[in-house]
């Protein structure tokens, strides 16, 4: 098939079609594919199409509006309209003020190249700071960041019709084969803790304040955002279960509460011990709030002021939690991850704890567990030979009936 390039226009011979398609986006990234019966005509139309590209452009408010002073507009309506959560938004200030503005907020945007951006990420991958005893290079997700943050800005720029393509789209480098995860690998990340561990961990921070917390992650799987963003009122004790349906963000605001990791509501079963733990935090709770005078608490795990549990608190508390009960160093998200584990090493079903876990999939949870499963000394193919409804193959000797003929009784 021959393919020749002009600007962001392709111009190719469909063998398909037997026609010469032009293939580009106009002003408002709409794609379009025109078909031609001969390649000058073809090429017509791509010249055509080029100049009304051009001539878009140039119908914009400020033509020679640069790319730092877009990605300050750009800074200024995400933190308006909010649909960037702060943690993000924070990194991408960061990344665009850091990184993307000191090379290329002199450029005009409507300028800006492919090439402009390879070589920003280039000189990135090549560039040291800090100290001169601690000289340190940029690490390849920086760089990938780097890249993303300017791509999000830059895809605006098109709806704001002040660029027909994203001159950051396809400029990172090649990406290679992906080389195959052993299981060495796959279980250096899972960490989850021994039995004897767990009960540890919960017998050593009885009177703790985090004491349920570390209960409702070991015993009921939940991420840590989802524990902290939990409502009294989502336990419902007569069923035996808890409805998880929202998250914290780092920051730990109300205000700020998100759905799930996956978007979906799930109800996790609650055990005995859990539940018996739950409640007697709540009581706990509520005679601090009557107390202090300040009604019902809402909240399963409150901090003062509003605000609930974040990250930093929730990794700095379990941190005192495995020194206290004199266990190696974990992360809090491991909890979760022994939820898993000792479910299926007791025989628990796939499919359940994928949908304690809320994994969408059931292969996810394989994918992260598969070890845990017990399968050793385990011969299942023998639970083909049983069972009530087992077929037996009987041996039927012929007879010699009575008029001397041999006959064969009916199988039964």
């Amino acid at each position: 098939m021959a393919k020749r390039r002009r600007r962001e226009i392709v111009v190719r011979f469909r063998e398909d079609r037997e026609k010469w398609e032009v293939d580009y986006k106009d002003v408002r990234s709409k794609r379009r594919r025109p078909l031609f019966d001969t390649e000058q005509e073809a090429y017509k139309h791509a010249n055509q199409v080029g100049e009304e590209l051009r001539a878009g452009l140039r119908d914009v408010d400020d033509p020679d509006l640069t790319v730092g002073a877009y990605i300050d507009r750009w800074l200024m309506r995400a933190e308006t309209d909010g649909q960037i959560e702060p943690k993000t938004l924070a990194s991408y200030r960061h990344l665009l003020t850091a990184h993307i503005k000191p090379t290329l907020g002199s450029y005009r945007l409507r300028d800006l190249r492919p090439k402009h951006v390879r070589n920003l990420l280039h000189a990135k991958r090549t560039e040291h700071y800090g100290s001169d005893d601690k000289r340190r290079s940029y690490s390849k997700n920086t760089i990938r960041l780097i890249k993303a943050a300017l791509s999000s800005v830059l895809t605006d720029a098109i709806e704001d019709e002040y660029l027909t393509v994203n001159p950051a789209y396809n400029t990172g480098r090649k990406k290679r084969r992906a080389e195959k995860i052993t299981d060495a690998e796959r279980l250096a990340k899972i960490r989850p803790l021994k039995p004897d561990e767990l009960a540890m961990l919960l017998r050593t921070t009885t009177a703790d304040r985090f004491h349920a917390l570390w209960a409702l992650k070991g015993k009921g799987g939940v991420r840590p955002g989802e524990a902290a963003a939990t409502r009294i009122d989502d336990i419902d004790f007569g069923r035996g279960v808890i409805r998880v349906e929202r998250a914290t963000t780092d920051g730990g605001r109300v205000e700020t509460i998100k759905s799930t990791k996956t978007a979906c509501v799930r109800t996790v079963d609650l055990s005995r011990d859990l539940a018996a733990i739950l409640k007697r935090h709540i009581t706990r709770l509520r005679a601090e709030a009557l107390k202090a005078g300040t009604g019902e608490p809402t909240w399963l795990f409150p901090v003062a002021n509003g605000r609930l549990l974040d990250r930093y608190a929730i990794r700095d508390a379990f941190r005192r939690a495995l020194k206290q009960a004199g266990i190696g160093h974990h992360r809090p998200y491991d909890l979760r991850h022994t939820f898993a584990s000792l479910l299926l090493a007791k025989g628990a079903p796939l499919p359940y704890v994928a949908a304690q876990l809320g994994h969408k999939n059931p292969t996810t949870t394989l994918r992260y567990y598969a070890h845990a499963i017990p399968e050793q000394g385990r011969r299942w193919v023998n639970l083909l030979d049983s069972g009530p409804a087992e077929a037996k193959t009987t041996i039927v000797e012929p007879q010699r009936g009575t008029n001397g003929k041999m006959a064969v009784p009916n199988a039964r």
